[in-house]
């Protein structure tokens, strides 16, 4: 019997500056100027269970269960600033831009085998 348990954490942070400048010709001409610094936050965090266990039946053949059981999460927070001209800074929210997400999932997988090691073959199924 084996037990293992792994444990995986990231976190990732940038700001961004966007510029954008888009021309429109004809009877409605006009520019549109975007102009934005975007801040992003990023962290996750994955923690994974296994547990396995072999049973010799005979001399060639063995019985295999586990079990593996893993809880992932993540927030993800954007957030846009556009460029505000009376402040001379990057402070007017947008919020139609901007995001903030938590996600939360959990897996349950359990599995039973059936192997045959002999000289010449080896074989099995996994039902899980």
């Amino acid at each position: 019997m084996n037990f293992s348990l792994e444990n995986e954490n990231n976190k990732s942070e940038s700001d961004n500056f966007f510029f954008s400048s888009r021309e429109t010709f004809g009877n409605n001409s006009n520019t549109e100027i975007q102009d934005q610094l975007i801040s992003e936050d990023n962290n996750s965090d994955t923690y994974q269970f296994e547990t396995r266990y072999r049973s010799v039946m005979t001399d060639q053949l063995f019985l295999d269960i586990e079990y593996s059981y893993e809880v992932e999460s993540s927030k993800n927070k954007r957030s846009v600033f556009d460029f505000d001209e009376n402040t001379n800074s990057y402070s007017d929210f947008n919020s139609e831009l901007s995001n903030n997400f938590k996600v939360k999932g959990e897996t349950h997988i359990p599995n039973v085998g059936l192997r045959y090691e002999g000289d010449k073959l080896r074989t099995g199924f996994n039902v899980g």
